[in-house]
């Protein structure tokens, strides 16, 4: 009867040592997976893309789920430009963390790219059912609409981020794309010096400059804009 009863302790003893085992193990995965992830951000800011997708991708290998790992191999794919694997890698983080706005809003613009417009209008309302003023949000839901031919919803939204903010660079681009549209050429100019002046540096505001300079024939412009 004691050898017994001592039996089934040392099982116990040998359950409860096993538990705290894996417990560990499973501390130090979670502990090479931060570990991971922070140097492959610290890549990514680099530059070196290359080293930054090894540590991201032993990140995702060496612990559970990550959202920020599937969200920093994400930007890594922005900036090769893998736009394919962008969208699945930030569906996986809204997945593992749905409040990931900046994630969602990037992954509404994805869905945008792909032409997915009603997915992409699902994305921008999630985020404003819970912060009915992100403008961010906002311009990507006249952005939608505006690619559904629904040019009175668009210019409301846009009008309502400009209230709100008037240098807003992504509803000054898109209200000057209305313009563009309609031919008026002066206007549409108007709204992406005003964009420009907010954000100088911004190179796809550079662009449209570019192209509208070119749709007014303004030569000179044209040149001066690619020295």
């Amino acid at each position: 009867m004691m050898n017994l009863y001592r039996g089934k302790n040392t099982g116990m003893v040998i359950l409860i040592l096993s538990a705290i085992l894996l417990l560990a193990q499973g501390c130090e995965k979670e502990e090479d997976s931060k570990a991971h992830l922070e140097k492959g951000l610290d890549y990514l800011k680099k530059g070196e893309y290359d080293k930054a997708k090894l540590e991201l991708k032993t990140s995702s290998q060496a612990g559970k789920d990550n959202a920020e790992t599937y969200f920093a191999l994400a930007l890594l794919d922005e900036k090769n430009r893998q736009y394919k694997a962008m969208r699945e890698n930030l569906q996986k983080t809204v997945e593992l963390a749905p409040d990931h706005t900046e994630a969602r809003l990037k992954f509404g613009k994805v869905l945008l790219l792909f032409n997915e417009l009603n997915a992409a209008l699902d994305q921008a309302n999630i985020i404003l059912q819970g912060d009915k003023d992100n403008l961010d949000a906002a311009a990507l839901k006249a952005s939608t609409f505006i690619r559904q031919k629904k040019e009175a919803e668009a210019l409301s939204v846009i009008d309502n981020i400009l209230k709100a903010n008037s240098n807003h660079t992504d509803a000054l681009s898109l209200k000057a794309m209305i313009f563009m549209e309609k031919g008026d050429l002066n206007q549409a100019y108007a709204l992406v010096d005003v964009a420009l002046k907010a954000d100088p540096k911004n190179i796809a505001l550079h662009s449209f400059k570019i192209q509208l300079d070119a749709k007014k024939q303004n030569v000179d412009a044209v040149i001066a804009d690619y020295q």
